[in-house]
């Protein structure tokens, strides 16, 4: 039975899963510093404000995508 293209494109995901798993690390590492960041919120500026907050969506955004695909590859 030959393999459907879904399965070949989790084949060339899967293969750079060391890549995907430092991107997971550094997600990790970059959410500490964003949450560090929290501690003193108020004294930031707005612009300030606004930038944390988004890089803490976006970091986590990262590390959600970056462990699914990791739970999808494991073997």
């Amino acid at each position: 039975m030959p393999r459907s293209n879904r399965d070949r494109f989790w084949d060339v995901i899967c293969a750079f899963s060391n890549a995907i798993y430092a991107l997971f690390v550094i997600g990790f590492i970059l959410l500490s510093f964003t949450l560090l960041s929290l501690i003193n919120y108020e004294l930031l500026p707005r612009a300030g404000q606004i930038m944390t907050l988004a890089n803490l969506v976006f970091v986590t955004i990262l590390i959600v995508m970056a462990g699914s695909v990791l739970y999808r590859c494991r073997n």
